[in-house]
Order: structure tokens, then sequence, then C-alpha cells
């Protein structure tokens, strides 16, 4: 019986996370019906397959492949592996120099053909949703409303989309970086007391692996929030810095104006620090 591995993902951690469980059960039921025996399953949750880079499961099933422990890999589509038109051909050819072949519930057999066809319609995709999104991020912007995250400090309104207010809670470590700052302490300073304090780094969903790794998001994150005291704020983008910006159709990129952009100023008035 031939050895199968199953490699699952999905994009977003606004979608579903049993889509992983939903995929692999999918996955298994055809390696029954075709005879082959799952030995390894490999996983990725929330990354986008518009890079193979970042992504921790599907480079343990290449190494997994490097070390013969399967002979072929199983997945619900090809674009599960990588929507690239670069990069999905790549897989594809290091699975293949290690002697393992790529099956897909949905598309069979991997081929020249198939791969070729499926890299070319996931960059269509990839294309055709970022110029969606860069429309749709316009349009909130042209309402004066925030077209992405919530700064930290804030929450959304129920039903009241695009509007946030003052979440007091996080408002508390706000203030405290502000007041750390004022005081002399280097934002890495400020990083390393909050993950003393066991404060999450901002943004984060899933904890950090590395307290070193976590140290140095948190101080980006301390930065920015010094800068945003400038009550200006950028949408669409994340850059080095964390801050982020719309790109238009012209290729520009543009900038949420301040009155959708509360920064630092309300939490500071609303705790009488202005």
């Amino acid at each position: 019986m031939a050895r199968a591995a199953i490699y699952a993902r999905y994009s977003s951690d606004l979608q579903n996370p049993r889509s992983i469980e939903d995929q692999q059960a999918l996955c298994r039921r055809w390696c029954e019906r075709e005879g082959y025996g799952v030995v390894a399953t490999f996983s990725d949750a929330a990354l986008s397959g518009a890079s193979i880079h970042g992504r921790a499961g599907l480079k343990s099933l290449i190494a997994g492949a490097v070390e013969r422990r399967f002979d072929v890999v199983v997945v619900e589509s090809f674009d599960r592996v990588a929507r690239s038109q670069s990069e999905l051909p790549q897989v594809w050819e290091m699975l293949r120099f290690c002697g393992c072949e790529l099956m897909a519930v949905d598309d069979g057999r991997a081929s020249e053909i198939s791969i070729g066809v499926r890299g070319l319609v996931g960059a269509l995709y990839l294309t055709d949703l970022a110029s969606k999104t860069r429309r749709g991020l316009a349009g909130k912007l042209a309402q004066g409303q925030r077209a992405g995250g919530l700064p930290y400090g804030y929450r959304p309104i129920a039903g009241r989309p695009g509007e946030h207010e003052i979440d007091r809670d996080q408002a508390a470590a706000v203030l405290r970086i502000f007041r750390d700052y004022a005081g002399g302490y280097t934002c890495r300073e400020i990083a390393a007391a909050l993950n003393r304090s066991f404060l999450r780094s901002f943004g984060r969903r899933r904890p950090h692996a590395s307290p070193r790794r976590e140290t140095r998001i948190a101080a980006g994150r301390a930065c920015h929030l010094v800068a945003s005291c400038r009550a200006s704020c950028a949408v669409g983008r994340a850059a080095q810095a964390s801050s982020r910006l719309a790109r238009s159709a012209d290729g520009r990129w543009r900038g949420a104006p301040a009155r959708s952009s509360p920064g630092i100023a309300p939490i500071a008035a609303s705790a009488g620090l202005t």
C-alpha cells in the first residue's frame, strides 16, 4: 500500500478554522477509496497561498518528502499548495525530485498541464482579489471610516460598521507605554517590560514561540504607538513599522484622513493627559 501524506491550508483568520479538519477528512476518504495509507498530515492555518514562505506546515511536508517518509501527497486542490505561477511548479518539482507524487481530490494527478493551468488561475484570482480589496478600502476611506484593522486601544461599535470607541483595558496599556516613553525608556525596554507583565503583543492572535521575536514585535508596536500621536492613520498594507496604507487604482498609497484616525489623542484626553 502506497504511503500518503495529507496537506491542508486555509488563507485567513476570518475563515472557519474547521476548514483544516474538513479538508483532511475529505482527503482521508479519498485515500481510503484509492487504496492509500495515510501516514502523516500537515497543515497551515490562516496563511495565504500567495507565497510558500513562512508556512511551517509546507516546509515540514517538503522535509518529509526529502526523507522519503511517504510516496504521495494528497491535497483537496492544487491551490492549497500555492496560488503562485512560479511557486506551485517549484513545489511540484521538489516533490517529483524526491520521488513523491502530488495528487488532488478535485484535480487528480499533477501534470505539466494541470499545474500550469492551476498556477495561472491562482495568479489571476490573487490579482482580481487585490483589485477588489483596494476598491473596497478606497470606498471606506471616502466615507471617513477605517478601512483596516483597529489601532490598539480601540474596539468596534456594534451595529455601526467602520466606527470605533476607546477600549478602556487596552487604553491603560497605551497610556503606560507613553508614560514610560516620556520617562526616557527605549522602545525595547518598554517592550521587555510589557512581556514581563504577560501583555500579549498588539494585533497578534497567536503567541510567538520565541520570546526574542515577541520582544522585537512588541518594540515595533511601541514605536508605532509613539508615532501615532500625530492622529493620522494609513490602512491596507502592513509595513515594517506596522503602519498601514491603502493603494489606489493609480498605484499610489493613500492615508486615511484624520477624522477617521483617532490615534492616541482621544485616549490621552480621556485620561486627562492633554
